[in-house]
């Protein structure tokens, strides 16, 4: 990719404006959905950009009450940060859990910590990104 800049002036004033050109075929970058592509060849320079801000969604039926739902989807996570942790001591309402129900989570997050990688691959991609 290269840039060529270009510089007017007017009176005391600089004007300069960058323009991306490809090597290619000479054409311009278009942003579209996330995406940086050139408009001549359809060349992608750059995609997938993080989403660091929270996702906002409303429940009520009116729409006006918007609450935070969630981590945004990052690709520094190997299942893109969508998997589930389950808790310890407390239940979803914060009550403390009586033993049976803290036994059964047990098993529970056993099972879920050994569904979630469904390769070795992925658990090994796990391991680098952590």
């Amino acid at each position: 990719m290269s840039t060529t800049e270009h510089t007017s002036q007017a009176g005391e004033t600089t004007v300069s404006s960058t323009t991306d050109s490809c090597p290619d075929c000479g054409g311009t970058v278009r942003s579209q959905h996330h995406e940086r592509v050139y408009t001549d060849c359809g060349l992608v320079v750059e995609t997938d950009n993080l989403d660091r801000g929270p996702e906002w969604r409303s429940f009520d039926d009116d729409g006006e009450t918007p609450a935070r739902t969630g981590a945004p989807l990052t690709v520094a996570r190997h299942d893109r940060g969508l998997s589930t942790e389950i808790g310890h001591k407390t239940d979803a309402r914060g009550s403390t859990l009586t033993g049976p129900k803290r036994a059964q989570l047990f098993r529970l997050r056993r099972e879920q910590v050994r569904s979630r990688f469904q390769s070795k691959a992925d658990r090994n991609l796990a391991d680098g990104l952590s």
